[in-house]
């Protein structure tokens, strides 16, 4: 039989990961996608060869080369699809079922019977899919191209470093520094007044156990990775992200998240880094001294995403192990996991700089006001604002549930760090912005703007160095105050600003200090 070109299996198999990083790339460094991409077309080729030496049939080994591609890479838009038009959720017997359907289909139409009614057409059968996978593949591959030409900026843009400060301490026993990220949590007046719900439980806890906390405390920005990035330098972003105006980019401020100045002037100064793992590529911090994760990976965050996306993720499901991939149960047991890891730290010797961002209260909410972890009835994302799946209704219950849960898990995460310090330990509890059950991502005039930049933030410093803070702190001003107050910096205060800029724009910076102290009228 004659052998006609062939290119749809290898071009659907590359459509596989060149779709999912177009849709991601503005998170992730565009050369997470040449590993994936060259282990699936490897793959492809193997399979290739293998039903080529089998079945002796160069036509037909490719159609079947094509349904087993089908089958491994693209169950998940078929499974979504039943789920929503038919099975009406996604729960692991919805997901065996729609694989059943799935795989009845695939094996139908690799039978010889079909091949048999489709052998006399193999040249038009080759063209019509090479056709359809060239034009799929246009989508992902424009997408790429049309980023990179629009963000060259964001490539040649060298992250200059704010210039380090020397830290000195006569004090024999310098105090463990934590900084907890509470991702999304709200400040109690925007709880009680947008949430419905009273959070006088903890602040009074807090109080008791000796902390501030900043009754008027708004965020710097709206992301989480300006935010961090803002507060472990000290410092504002106008400057230093000015070549990224236009930019949708997240990668070149990483490194100011990694390397901070924070970080850089502790270690100097003879502290330990540790950083957990919190799912995120702006805060993992694997080169920290000690980085700590539940589920250790040598995958990148994108092929992390693919494996997930496959029919691979059936046996992690069926045996409980999806925590491997980023899924409802991995997100679960980060939190657990970190503050877990939070609690054990004053063992550790030495002092230690510990740097835990955990994405709780922000979606997806997976856990009920009493830890009973819940499995929300759709794909695993982490959308928040606009871009939350759900209902704002369903928000507004389930991020007080989960802030509920969340409070258990941090008052005795706190009794536990603070019980076992040797020497009394610095702590900061503080969230990157607030919530955003009222949040457009791209319209300042049309957000909640109190709701997203009202946070919650305590601080715990021994001696009088409290003294140093007021009710309306932000946290850029957070490790001045500690480094003037504990190392003699003499850095000072900056003005306590806010910053909006749109998901697509996260540069572009808008100040809304003033309208973003205004309590919100909804409708």
């Amino acid at each position: 039989m004659k052998r006609y070109p062939l290119l749809y299996p290898f071009l659907f198999a590359a459509n596989f990961v060149l779709t999912t990083t177009a849709t991601n790339l503005a998170q992730m460094p565009l050369g997470f996608v040449f590993r994936p991409l060259v282990v699936v077309l490897s793959l492809t080729m193997l399979l290739l060869l293998g039903l080529c030496k089998w079945l002796h049939d160069y036509n037909r080994a490719s159609w079947l080369a094509f349904l087993v591609l089908l089958g491994l890479l693209y169950f998940q838009p078929f499974h979504t699809l039943t789920s929503w038009a038919f099975l009406h959720g996604f729960s692991l017997e919805r997901y065996l079922l729609s694989f059943t359907f799935w795989a009845a289909l695939l094996i139908f139409l690799g039978t010889s019977a079909v091949w048999h009614r489709l052998a006399p057409y193999a040249w038009q059968l080759t063209s019509l899919l090479n056709i359809i996978a060239v034009a799929i593949l246009v989508v992902p591959v424009f997408g790429i191209l049309q980023f990179a030409l629009n963000d060259t900026a964001s490539y040649r843009y060298q992250s200059p470093q704010f210039h380090q400060i020397q830290l000195q301490t006569t004090l024999e026993n310098p105090p463990d520094i934590y900084y907890i990220v509470l991702d999304g949590y709200a400040r109690d007046d925007v709880l009680s007044a947008l949430y419905g719900y009273d959070n006088q439980a903890l602040l009074e806890g807090l109080a008791r156990r000796g902390f501030f906390v900043a009754s008027g405390a708004q965020s710097n920005y709206m992301h989480t990775f300006l935010s961090v990035a803002a507060t472990l330098n000290f410092n504002y972003l106008e400057e230093i992200a000015q070549p990224l105006v236009n930019s949708s980019a997240r990668v070149p401020l990483l490194g100011l998240i990694e390397h901070s100045r924070s970080r850089v002037s502790l270690e100097n100064a003879g502290y330990r880094s540790v950083a957990l793992s919190s799912g995120l590529i702006f805060t993992e911090i694997d080169s920290a001294d000690d980085y700590l994760s539940p589920h250790p990976s040598p995958l990148n965050e994108l092929e992390g995403l693919l494996l997930s996306k496959t029919l691979l993720y059936l046996p992690f499901g069926i045996t409980g192990q999806e925590a491997y991939l980023p899924s409802y149960r991995a997100h679960q047991e980060r939190i657990l996991y970190a503050f877990d890891a939070l609690s054990q730290m004053p063992a550790v010797v030495g002092p230690k700089f510990v740097f835990a961002h955990i994405i709780a209260p922000h979606p997806p909410f997976v856990f009920d006001r009493a830890g009973n972890a819940i499995q929300p009835d759709r794909t695993y994302f982490l959308g928040d604002a606009d871009g939350y799946q759900g209902s704002t209704a369903e928000y507004l219950q389930q991020y007080v549930d989960e802030l509920i849960f969340i409070n258990t898990l941090l008052q005795k995460t706190l009794d536990k760090i603070m019980e076992n310090s040797a020497t009394l330990p610095i702590i900061i509890i503080q969230a990157d912005h607030g919530p955003g059950a009222y949040l457009r991502w791209d319209s300042a005039e049309e957000s909640c703007l109190w709701e997203r930049f009202s946070i919650f933030s305590a601080y715990y410093l021994p001696g009088d160095a409290s003294e140093r803070l007021y009710a309306t702190i932000t946290p850029v001003n957070s490790f001045r105050v500690i480094f003037d107050a504990y190392f003699d910096a003499e850095l000072g205060l900056l003005p306590d600003r806010s910053y909006f800029s749109s998901w697509s724009k996260p540069y572009a910076f808008q100040d809304v200090t003033e309208s973003s102290r205004l309590p919100c009228t909804l409708p």
